[in-house]
């Protein structure tokens, strides 16, 4: 492969790629067998693969249920209304923006004691702080995100509009 062919190469397809590769080995070291073994009948393959899939279901609902539980908390600490502080998130109760609050956070103590404890570069934990709380000075859509978690999960099992 040339370098210019290289460069339109899909790096999460190369990836699966490599991960197909590392998984066919590792089976024919676990099973002594490859998938071209012909020990099994179609029906066999199906339940294997229908096996496979429910357990790709339930780490699917893992997921998804931890994440709308996650939004959810987040949702309880943060507010976001247009009519104060133009929708920047702010803490629940307060006009007290998240990006204020890790600004507070990054000019005082706690990077230093955070550096020295996790032995890291106290300038670059508090330059991450800085540039977080930037990132936080705008509207973030935080309670849309909490409000349709649940309707977007469903959503595909409505009829079309």
């Amino acid at each position: 492969m040339t370098e210019q062919e290289a460069k339109f190469l899909d790096k999460n397809v190369e990836n699966v790629r490599h991960k197909l590769y590392e998984r066919s080995v590792r089976g024919l070291w676990k099973y002594g067998v490859t998938t071209e073994r012909g020990d099994l009948t179609a029906r066999q393959w199906l339940q294997h693969a229908q096996d496979e899939a429910l357990d790709l279901a339930v780490y699917l609902e893992r997921l998804i249920s931890a994440e709308i539980e996650m939004s959810t908390k987040i949702a309880r600490a943060i507010e976001e209304d247009p009519k104060r502080r133009s929708g920047v998130p702010v803490i629940t109760g307060t006009r007290f923006t998240l990006a204020q609050l890790i600004a507070e956070i990054a000019d005082g103590p706690a990077p230093h004691d955070f550096s020295t404890n996790f032995d890291q570069n106290e300038p670059i934990v508090r330059q991450a702080l800085h540039e977080l709380s930037v990132l936080l000075n705008v509207p973030l859509s935080l309670t849309a995100l909490v409000n349709n978690s649940d309707q977007e999960r469903h959503s595909h099992f409505r009829a079309p509009a």
